[in-house]
């Protein structure tokens, strides 16, 4: 499917309170008009995202700001629980914005719940500021990670960044201390390539990632998983 101008929302939960969004394979999605979203959760009280599969999902718009790409998008949802999911293969190859592609993008409600999902990023970008992150949370959820496996080998822009997982406020604390077992990898960590950018600071390594965290993190590592 491509789309003409405007963004694009594959599934959009938007009035449901309880809602669960589950079993769906979602792929082959390109839209010429702005912000793809595979699932975006704009509302509701209690929602649960898993057992969905999300591919192949491109925004080409050009070199600009707006070509941006979600896999799953939580915007306003009090409480989300995020599990179970398979996101690869998203693309914006002309995009702009640090970051422009995001497996999980988070900036809505009070608590986001993410467990046992699996992200794989691969993206690449004309632009020189591109960048990327398995996980993006805003500045309000408190957010709790176990067992998830976030892997991002995007190609970053000149002064791009690739993020495992990367946060815009700097209050530390609202990364739960209850996560753990998560695989955080980026390639090798370096100044463009992140296993942690936390508000304004990057943290390339897994060590300095759980040094900031602790007691969070303690049985997380990095390595990239033999993918069949």
């Amino acid at each position: 499917t491509t789309t003409g101008t405007g963004g694009l929302a594959l599934i959009h939960n938007q009035g449901s309170a309880n809602a669960s969004i589950y079993g769906n394979n979602v792929y082959n999605c390109t839209s010429n008009g702005g912000t793809v979203y595979g699932i975006n959760s704009a509302s509701g009280t209690a929602v649960s995202v898993y057992k969905n599969n999300l591919y192949n999902i491109s925004s080409n718009n050009g070199n600009t700001a707006s070509s941006v790409v979600y896999g799953i998008n939580n915007s306003s949802t009090p409480n989300i629980t995020i599990y179970n999911n398979f996101i690869s293969d998203l693309k914006a190859d002309m995009a702009t914005n640090n970051p422009s592609v995001c497996g999980m993008y988070l900036n809505g409600g009070n608590a986001n719940n993410i467990y046992n999902n699996t992200v794989y990023l691969n993206a690449a970008s004309s632009g020189t500021t591109f960048g990327s992150a398995a996980v993006y949370v805003g500045s309000v959820p408190t957010t709790i990670l176990r067992n998830n496996i976030l892997v991002n080998v995007s190609t970053p822009g000149a002064t791009g960044y690739t993020v495992a997982y990367r946060r815009s406020s700097a209050a530390i604390g609202t990364h739960a201390s209850t996560s753990n077992n998560n695989n955080f990898y980026v390639g090798t960590p370096g100044p463009n390539n992140l296993v942690f950018f936390f508000f304004s600071t990057p943290n390339p390594t897994l060590a300095s990632f759980q040094a900031l965290v602790t007691p969070a993190e303690s049985a997380s590592f990095s390595e990239l998983p033999p993918f069949v």
